[in-house]
């Protein structure tokens, strides 16, 4: 579980006393004779929106799989590019070309930068390992 998520349910049972229904409230106010809703103190635990656009969500969701899937080179899991082109495509990996393909096709630096911004914004998991890219093909 996330810690941000153990934050929220820590407050909630230990700071406010909100353990549930049987306790009186948990996420939800149960008031008798009417339907339940949402507790009005939820809005302390909201935070800001992340601006996202579409370029965004779409590297989002293809940068991690490129980049966990790099990371089996890195860890020697797979030893052959191709071999992991192979077994990305199988998976349902978009694309003819696989992983490998879809880093040259951005470009090498590129996708390197990419990784970066991705990483300063939303998290060291964007972060690629040079290792990783060391053992794509044209590296000789």
């Amino acid at each position: 579980m996330p810690p941000a998520a153990v934050y929220v349910l820590e407050k909630m049972a230990h700071g406010f006393g909100r353990t549930g229904r049987a306790a009186g409230g948990g996420f939800y106010d149960h008031p008798a004779g009417s339907a339940a809703s949402l507790w009005p103190g939820l809005e302390q635990f909201e935070r800001p929106a992340v601006g996202l656009t579409d370029d965004d969500c779409v590297d989002r969701i293809l940068f991690a799989q490129v980049i966990e899937a790099l990371s089996t080179l890195a860890d020697g899991l797979i030893e052959d590019p191709a071999e992991l082109d192979r077994s990305a495509r199988a998976a349902g990996f978009p694309g003819a070309s696989g992983v490998t393909g879809f880093v040259e096709a951005r470009g090498r630096a590129s996708f390197t930068t990419r990784c970066a911004e991705l990483a300063s914004r939303f998290g060291e998991r964007f972060a690629v390992s040079p290792d990783a890219l060391k053992r794509l093909p044209g590296n000789a």
